[in-house]
């Protein structure tokens, strides 16, 4: 098969762009497909501008994998411009797709619903097949985390695409394992063919992974020393409510054999390095931003892993999310501070999910695991290690060829 993938977020993983298509994509080259990936060549939270002045797009193999870049309006935070470059972005690939072979399917990709309802648009009119791959629920999303009415114009404006782009897309994959109950709950999904309804997780490149282990390490004396490290690697924002873990930490002052190392960046960073400061919490660290490579060796000096999300975070349909699987992989057992629907540290016994009130809770959950017997702690640890194999994107990318062959055969 010729594949489209076509998403303005699909940054290849060396640019810290989203990772799920490169490795499909990298996998299914391999079982014989060919892939083009359009994606905007401006690099969100970089000073990258990939498309050269004058230039409607841009081409290159990049780690193996052929990108297009198609040129967009520049932006350098989450501001209009930005908006600008999300909306321009679906209008830009049309312009640059007559440079191009006609595929034999299309994939494309929300929470850009503007960029998925152009997608299926195209499909349609150049006669081929497109799937849908859903990896956020919005508008609930929204309504959830920033606490919109149903009835705010935006959502409803959006809930209205989500509609459309359901109801036309010829097969729909979600992310999370709860999609078909989604639609089946939603009135306005009632007339949509459950059969087209697909599930395909994210995961992790365990071959990658193995040789990042070798090749890629951190001269850092935290990651050295006999400290029980508890790790957190991902955005620091509103919506991963890390303010309570730092206050976690803060009850935990006195355990001086505990430390908290955060790696990741985002809006709330300063504000949490801030209070640290002013309360002198010394027993948590702030990394900064890491490029993915580095993560196996950093993972495997920790002794805990935190999965952190606000008390909002869209539960009942269960997530998806990559650090989960890179947590997995480490060998290390996993704490996570709300429970979900279809939740996979449970189902396979990798650590504890708990709804965590406060943290007062934080703490006990903590020390629940510093305490724990060594063959309890060393059974979970057994048990990452063998629930990762199974979202290997070797094997996802052989469930989504599958798919894609279906939905060609329809």
């Amino acid at each position: 098969m010729k594949i489209w993938i076509i998403n303005h977020s699909s940054i290849p993983p060396s640019m810290g762009g989203l990772v799920r298509h490169y490795y499909l994509s990298k996998y299914l080259q391999k079982n014989g497909h060919g892939i083009k990936i359009f994606t905007s060549g401006i690099i969100h939270n970089t000073e990258i501008c990939m498309v050269p002045s004058g230039k409607l797009f841009y081409e290159e193999n990049i780690e193996g994998v052929p990108y297009v870049f198609v040129k967009g309006i520049k932006y350098k935070s989450n501001g209009l411009k930005r908006i600008l470059n999300i909306l321009e972005f679906p209008f830009r690939v049309f312009q640059s797709i007559r440079w191009f072979e006609k595929p034999d399917i299309i994939y494309t990709s929300s929470p850009d619903i503007i960029g998925a309802w152009f997608a299926i648009i195209l499909a349609k009119r150049i006669k081929v097949r497109c799937v849908l791959e859903i990896r956020d629920l919005y508008p609930e999303t929204l309504i959830k985390i920033l606490g919109w009415s149903r009835k705010n114009p935006v959502a409803m404006v959006i809930s209205m695409i989500e509609t459309w782009i359901y109801k036309k897309a010829d097969t729909i994959v979600f992310t999370m394992e709860g999609g078909l109950d989604y639609i089946k709950k939603n009135k306005p999904y009632k007339n949509i063919d459950f059969s087209k309804i697909h599930h395909l997780n994210n995961g992790i490149d365990l071959e990658e992974r193995v040789e990042n282990l070798k090749r890629f390490r951190v001269d850092d004396e935290d990651l050295n020393d006999d400290k029980i490290n508890i790790i957190y690697a991902g955005s620091i924002r509103r919506a991963n409510n890390m303010d309570r873990l730092v206050k976690c930490a803060e009850l935990l002052l006195e355990h001086s054999e505990i430390r908290f190392l955060i790696y990741g960046s985002g809006t709330d960073l300063e504000n949490l390095k801030a209070y640290c400061k002013t309360k002198g919490i010394d027993n948590i660290k702030f990394k900064g931003f890491v490029d993915k490579k580095y993560l196996p060796f950093i993972l495997s000096k920790g002794y805990l892993n935190i999965m952190n999300y606000s008390p909002n975070f869209v539960t009942e349909y269960g997530c998806s999310q990559n650090k989960l699987f890179e947590y997995m992989a480490s060998g290390k057992p996993i704490l996570s501070n709300i429970k979900m629907n279809y939740d996979l540290i449970e189902r396979y016994k990798c650590g504890i999910s708990d709804s965590i009130k406060d943290a007062e809770d934080y703490k006990d959950a903590v020390l629940n695991f510093v305490n724990m017997d060594k063959e309890t702690y060393e059974k979970m640890c057994a048990n990452c290690l063998e629930a990762v194999q199974l979202y290997d994107y070797k094997i996802l990318a052989e469930k989504l060829e599958e798919i894609l062959q279906d939905c060609m055969s329809k």
